[in-house]
């Protein structure tokens, strides 16, 4: 088993999406998954999958890439802003003053649709997250219609980074990097409809953002969930 994160899926310039990545390595467990990342994934290099004793491992070489799992998900979860608190909190995307990754496929503002997903939440007045409206592409497709639950893991990624450095300046400019995550899809998503992706800040410990992110539909029905843990690093690390 193997697959490879080609290089548009890239979220810093040299390495992979946190959560595309993770979401490549999330397919081979059934249900809510656990994914570690332990180095920044490669672009365009095939990365073998083992079995591990509690599930699998993805392998560049000897290097060990990423490992998932088989676990729960507990979260609370805030209620979804409307569609359009969400449109608007959009102007306040922290990622139009400072980006470290301006090419990041999921929240790049180097990448406008349809090269990129062009995500970009920003604060909601009078709530304590990020969020922005969102319509999964055609092009993400599967055969069902269903959007592609790999590229989901993305989406459901970077709204907690930016969660992150809106509740928690202190240091920056900084790169939040996923460490860990975990994520449910609750329901399908199906291309085209009207959704809202929600992101939070839970606790700063230390250089450790523990975040979290939920997708809805424009009516507030819950479509997948995330937790995940961020780690700062240097704005310039991106660039390293």
């Amino acid at each position: 088993m193997e697959f490879t994160i080609a290089s548009r899926y890239n979220g810093p310039p040299r390495s992979g999406n946190g959560g595309y990545s993770a979401g490549s390595i999330a397919q081979f467990i059934d249900g809510t998954a656990r994914v570690r990342l332990h180095v920044p994934p490669p672009l365009d290099r095939p990365l073998r999958v083992e079995e591990t004793d509690d599930g699998v491992a993805a392998f560049d070489d000897d290097v060990v890439v990423m490992s998932a799992h088989s676990a729960d998900l507990s979260i609370d979860i805030p209620e979804p802003p409307s569609i359009d608190e969400a449109a608007a909190a959009v102007a306040g995307f922290p990622g139009f003053s400072f980006h470290a990754a301006p090419t990041c496929f999921v929240c790049g503002t180097d990448r406008p649709s349809p090269d990129g997903l062009a995500m970009y939440p920003g604060p909601v007045d009078g709530m304590a997250v990020v969020a922005a409206p969102w319509t999964p592409p055609e092009e993400y497709a599967e055969a069902d219609g269903t959007f592609s639950e790999t590229v989901l893991w993305g989406v459901l990624d970077c709204p907690g980074a930016w969660a992150a450095t809106a509740a928690d300046p202190e240091g920056m400019p900084y790169f939040p990097t996923l460490g860990t995550m975990t994520a449910a899809i609750d329901e399908p998503v199906t291309v085209g409809e009207s959704l809202i992706i929600v992101g939070w800040h839970l606790e700063t410990e230390r250089r450790k953002l523990h975040t979290g992110a939920a997708l809805f539909t424009s009516e507030g029905t819950l479509k997948a969930r995330a937790r995940h843990i961020e780690i700062k690093v240097p704005a310039d690390w991106t660039k390293k």
